[in-house]
């Protein structure tokens, strides 16, 4: 059932507009991250399965997505149909590639700068 209800805000988010933004911070091993909006507006969490692409985000992409809100009371927004439109600095891994074992490390110090 949950996944009914999941695809059917995916369906309905993906009417929302485009918005634009920065990786802030992305862990593999974790499977989530963070998006810094190009409006200024608070950074919006992402799920490793909401990305699109061959390539596994990193801090500083660029990157397309929509909004949707998130269960329980529907207040947080989450971002959805994630696109890295133009790759940042370093090298990004393909998704057919094992996780680094800097992922982690990275991503925190990104967090924590």
């Amino acid at each position: 059932m949950s996944e009914i209800l999941t695809a059917h805000r995916s369906e309905k988010a993906a009417t929302n507009p485009v918005q634009y933004g920065k990786v802030k911070y992305f862990c593999r091993q974790r499977g989530h991250g963070f998006i810094t909006p190009d409006d200024g507006s608070d950074d919006i969490f992402f799920h490793i399965s909401d990305i699109e692409g061959e390539y596994a985000p990193r801090h500083g992409d660029d990157v397309t997505y929509k909004l949707c809100h998130i269960p329980p009371k529907m207040e947080k927004l989450q971002a959805i149909h994630v696109v890295i439109t133009h790759l940042g600095p370093g090298t990004h891994e393909r998704w057919d590639q094992p996780p680094s074992p800097q992922d982690s490390d990275q991503a925190f110090l990104h967090v924590t700068q």
